[in-house]
């Protein structure tokens, strides 16, 4: 995934699918990948969420992965990059098994002193009722990896959109 994500040569398409798989890896709470993405993708993360961090607008990571790149693949890359650091820090802020501040708070807590902007709308993360686990189906969000015909998916887990994993084209339309 990391190496995915880091090669210059891999079209946005590629980097957008890679940080997916940990997205929904991340659903299931399993400390393995709760630990194996914090001490494998997370200093890349961080990295990539400076980008352009002077800038306050949401397109701004449209210019990520360079002029070559699709730009709306791109902001789509860095639309979900910047909600699961974000989500991550909230889901998992202290390491179950040291007790100690996890990789995700800090990146987190860095990104936000250093006045990079998250974005105050999700696409790819529902908002979860207060004070329950429950996900309220008014508040799921489209995966903005729909096609050109427009017909977004739910940003849910692939188990929760009838076992099926939407294709490219549906996860990251942007409308």
């Amino acid at each position: 995934i990391k190496k995915i994500i880091k090669d210059k040569k891999q079209p946005a398409q590629a980097k957008f699918l890679a940080l997916w798989l940990p997205k929904d890896c991340m659903d299931t709470q399993s400390q393995e990948i709760v630990s194996y993405v914090q001490k494998k993708l997370m200093k890349r993360l961080g990295i990539f969420a400076r980008h352009e961090k002077s800038r306050t607008d949401p397109d701004r990571g449209n210019t990520l992965f360079g002029k070559g790149a699709d730009p709306v693949t791109s902001g789509s890359f860095f639309q979900l990059l910047l909600e699961c650091i974000e989500e991550w820090a909230r889901e998992f802020p202290i390491d179950k098994m040291t007790n100690l501040e996890t990789v995700y708070k800090r990146v987190y807590s860095t990104l936000i002193r250093e006045g990079v902007t998250f974005p105050s709308r999700k696409r790819f993360f529902s908002t979860k009722a207060p004070g329950t686990n429950q996900q309220p189906g008014a508040n799921q969000q489209q995966s903005p990896v729909a096609g050109s015909q427009g017909a977004g998916v739910s940003a849910a887990s692939p188990s929760k959109r009838n076992g099926k994993t939407p294709s490219f084209s549906q996860a990251t339309s942007l409308k």
